[in-house]
């Protein structure tokens, strides 16, 4: 019985201890800022791809056309 009629002291005393208030904040900033890493990710990614996919197009539709050497005439182009 002498548990229960101390509970509510304990229960005061922890409601009001700071000593891991700063803990609670650093981890609630690092997920903020792994968050905000993540979205800012998402987003380069979503403009990578789409520059990516642009690069493709405009190098696919170019037509590269070999040409075959000339017989060597022995005189030297200038």
């Amino acid at each position: 019985m002498k548990t229960l009629s101390r509970f509510p002291a304990c229960c005061q005393r922890f409601a009001s201890d700071q000593s891991g208030a700063v803990t609670v904040d650093w981890v609630v900033l690092t997920a903020a800022v792994v968050g905000f890493g993540f979205a800012a990710s998402n987003l380069v990614e979503q403009g990578a791809v789409a520059l990516a996919n642009s690069i493709t197009a405009e190098l696919s539709s170019i037509e590269i056309v070999i040409v075959p050497p000339q017989a060597d005439s022995g005189t030297i182009a200038r």
